[in-house]
Order: structure tokens, then sequence, then C-alpha cells
């Protein structure tokens, strides 16, 4: 065979193994021009019929219920969404679709205002008869699992931060300080500044505050009230706290 001939074969073998190589792989052909998929302002959006919603925070509701949700996790996810483009087509194969994820066996949605899209594997949606590969990725089984999204902390703030901590107690107030980088008593520290909480108290309660802390930053100033086992930021939003945690915070700090 010609030398130049067969130098043309192989370099179109390989050429056409690259490309199998890259749809397998999920590089698709992606398309110049095209606009991002979701409006950049999204208040509200849904996995199947779990959704999440803002109203001064941000809430989950399934199942009839309305919960404060986590908002460190509610904006990860918001920024996966706004990067979605369709631009890297993997396959318009129905034969691929279940291969993909997006077939029926599992379905699952994603609807923000009046689009959605079908979540696949790993960085992959489906629209329509198009199935593509996107930037980031979403978790099926993360974002269907109410505990995931529901608030857990009702403070979450850097331990390595903090300036001083004022507690208050009726007419009482003592400031808590460290000394050369220590605290006192740092268990009580770091237990005030990442403080868990269990259910949300749609209705509130009715007795007042035992005790009222405001714990200042580098950044800003948190205000957190304490009642016997639960604990409200604003006086708006009431959780319950469990008693190991409401007998350190309401004892210890002295």
């Amino acid at each position: 065979m010609n030398p130049k001939r067969q130098v043309l074969i192989s370099t179109a073998v390989i050429l056409i193994l690259v490309a199998i190589l890259s749809i397998k792989l999920g590089f698709g052909r992606k398309t110049i021009g095209v606009d991002f998929y979701f409006p950049p302002s999204i208040k509200r959006f849904c996995f199947n019929d779990l959704c999440l919603a803002e109203d001064e925070i941000w809430w989950l509701e399934t199942a009839g219920q309305r919960i404060p949700a986590n908002e460190e996790k509610v904006e990860r996810y918001l920024e996966v969404l706004r990067q979605i483009k369709l631009d890297r087509l993997i396959s318009e194969n129905p034969e691929r679709f279940e291969e993909l994820g997006v077939g029926q066996s599992w379905p699952v949605e994603i609807l923000a205002g009046e689009k959605k899209l079908q979540l696949g594997e790993m960085g992959i949606v489906r629209q329509d008869n198009g199935v593509y590969k996107i930037d980031g990725s979403i978790d099926k089984s993360q974002i269907l699992n109410v505990d995931y999204w529901r608030k857990n902390l009702i403070t979450n703030l850097p331990f390595y931060q903090i300036k001083k901590i004022s507690v208050r107690r009726l007419d009482k107030e003592i400031v808590i300080e460290p000394k050369d980088g220590k605290w006192k008593n740092q268990e009580w520290v770091e237990k005030a500044v990442h403080l868990n909480i269990g259910p949300y108290l749609p209705d509130g309660v009715k007795d007042k505050p035992y005790l009222s802390l405001k714990i200042e930053t580098e950044e800003k100033t948190t205000e957190v009230n304490l009642g016997r086992y639960w604990a409200t930021i604003g006086n708006k939003y009431y959780f319950e706290i469990n008693r190991a945690d409401y007998s350190l915070l309401t004892k210890g700090y002295y």
C-alpha cells in the first residue's frame, strides 16, 4: 500500500476513535452562543414535589409542610442551576436514555419558573429528546432527602473570628472575650457559635427567653434568644434544642 495512503487511513481511524471516545465520555457537540437555561433570579425551584421557595428566608416545602431550609445548601444548588447551558449534546437516541439515567426507571425533574429538565447521571440532563452534559453535578438521592435541606444550625459562625459574646439574663449582662487568643470556657463558646437545632416550631412559643446572647464577629453581630429547650433568632423563627445544649448554655457561661 502507498505509504501516504496508509498514513491517511491511519489518521482517519484515529479521528473516528477520538470522536467516539468524546461522545462516550460525555463531551458531546458544543454549540456556541447558547444562553443559560434558567433565569439568573430564581425565587422558587423544585425537585419533583420537593420545593425550595424564598420568602424573607428560604423555605423547604414538602408533603404539606413548610420548614426553614439550610440557606448555604440552597445557594450552592442555585449556583449550579444558574450555570446550566444546553450546549453539549450527548445523545438524541431514546435507546440510550436508561443508560444515561434519564429514562423512566427513576424520573427526577428540576422545575424553575416555566422551565424544567430531567436529571440523569451526575452532570447529565434531558430536555425533550436531547440529553446534555452540564457543568456541576446534582445528586438525585441527596436532593430528594428532606433532612438534607432542613436547617440544622441556628448559629454557624467562624470560631476564630469571634470577638466577644454578651450574655444577658433579666437586667444583668456580662461580656465574654478571649484573653491572649484563648477562651476561659471554650466548650461553651463552641456550642454558642455552632448551636444545633431540632424541629421547627411554626406556632412559636409562649414563654419568655431565659437567656439572650449577642455574638460579635469581625463581620456581623448575631443575637440569639434561648428559652426552655428552644432557641430563636429575631424572635420570629423558633426551633427546639436539646436539653444538654440548653443546660450547658444557661448554666455554664459563668
